[in-house]
């Protein structure tokens, strides 16, 4: 455990490590599913490319129909939202130390025990993933106009986070009820 953070902030945290993997599970879930509610399934953005323009580059954009522009700007918040909370949970599984963040070596006696039982990822597999919700959602970068748009994998990153939460959770909350 943390020298800075006694049981009750850490039970405290818990509350919102749950909210971030309900996030996850519950976008990862409708983006899957996104035929059943929007008669077609999203699986990547919408860009400006791929929607009508005006003659200068300061005017609105717009689509065909309202209808059809709601259902791109849905398609692209559900996607962000997703990669957001999939980036907190990253960090909070697999990221070092900083000072600020809530990490899950935080609950454990030594870091390394969790680091040792969590689900073994290549730091290349966990900075792609995170190099592509900064590079496409979190900032705006000359990346983007180069990068291929490609579908996200909401099932395997959800699969991947979950298994990290299950082992995580089992470990933990064995450590809380040793410590309460």
């Amino acid at each position: 455990m943390s020298k800075e953070h006694n049981i009750n902030t850490l039970k405290e945290a818990l509350t919102h490590i749950k909210y971030e993997v309900w996030m996850m599970n519950s976008l990862a879930n409708i983006l899957e599913n996104s035929e059943n509610l929007f008669e077609s399934k999203f699986t990547s953005y919408t860009t400006t490319t791929e929607l009508k323009t005006k003659n200068s580059f300061l005017d609105k954009i717009t689509t065909t129909n309202e209808k059809t522009n709601n259902l791109h700007a849905i398609n692209n918040a559900l996607i962000e939202a997703f990669g957001v909370h999939t980036r907190s949970l990253l960090d909070f599984f697999y990221l070092k130390e900083k000072k600020d963040d809530i990490l899950a070596g935080h609950f454990f006696e030594n870091s390394k025990t969790w680091e040792k039982a969590r689900p073994q990822k290549s730091q290349e597999d966990i900075q792609s993933l995170r190099s592509r919700v900064n590079k496409e959602i979190a900032h705006l970068t000359y990346i983007r106009l180069t990068t291929e748009l490609r579908p996200w994998p909401f099932t395997e990153i959800q699969s991947d986070l979950n298994k990290a939460f299950d082992i995580f959770t089992g470990l933990a909350s064995q450590f809380l009820s040793k410590n309460h």
